[in-house]
């Protein structure tokens, strides 16, 4: 993703897109411009990452919901391990939704 355009974008141009989109890329405090490519791929981790925490909080719960449903596990027990309350868990076992579907 290398553009010798983006690679030293002025800084004020870096806040304005921060401004606009809404995203915090840093600004280079060294110099006055900051290299966008590479700013762009740390963004682009950092939102990897938090798809794959989510991903594994998802998969964490269904988990626990599937050894409440098969009455390996309390709801109770469930409850306290997901932060949730027991009425939320019997909801979820109750009543699943598109690919959270317990089997």
């Amino acid at each position: 993703l290398s553009n010798p355009k983006f690679e030293a974008m002025d800084n004020e141009s870096v806040a304005a897109i921060n401004t606009f989109i809404g995203v915090n890329i840093p600004l280079n405090k060294e110099g006055c411009v900051t290299n966008m490519c590479k700013a762009w791929e740390e963004q682009k981790e950092e939102g990897r990452e938090e798809g794959r925490e989510e991903g594994r909080m998802e998969g964490r719960e269904l988990a626990l919901l599937s050894l409440v449903k098969d009455g390996l596990l309390s709801a109770d027990e469930a409850a306290k391990r997901l932060s949730i309350t027991e009425e939320e868990v019997e909801k979820k076992i109750k009543i699943p939704t598109g690919s959270d579907t317990i089997k």
